[in-house]
């Protein structure tokens, strides 16, 4: 129960604290990038182990292997929206 704690209390300063410094402009660009890699680098893990986890089940349950690689794959096209629409917002404003 602590372990699970303290787990998600180091993520989640890791995550918001890269997540922010990210978006915020008064940071040096190099920065900005590199925190925007650690949380692109995480979220591209974990929609990893979703399509690698579908593809396992697929051996026992062809059906629901292919539900859940579907729904990782699904996370993956709305992250790639989702920085596109980012990117595209960002030069428009600056």
């Amino acid at each position: 129960m602590i372990i699970e704690i303290l787990g998600e209390l180091i993520l989640d300063l890791i995550l918001e604290g890269s997540a922010e410094g990210a978006m915020n402009p008064k940071n040096p660009k190099p920065l900005r990038i590199f925190l925007g890699g650690i949380v692109l680098l995480f979220f591209a893990g974990v929609i990893g182990l979703v399509v690698f986890m579908g593809i396992s089940v697929m051996e026992s349950s062809p059906a629901g292997g292919i539900i859940v690689a579907g729904m990782g794959l699904f996370l993956a096209v709305l992250g790639i929206i989702r920085i596109v629409k980012t990117i595209r917002e960002r030069k428009n404003c600056g």
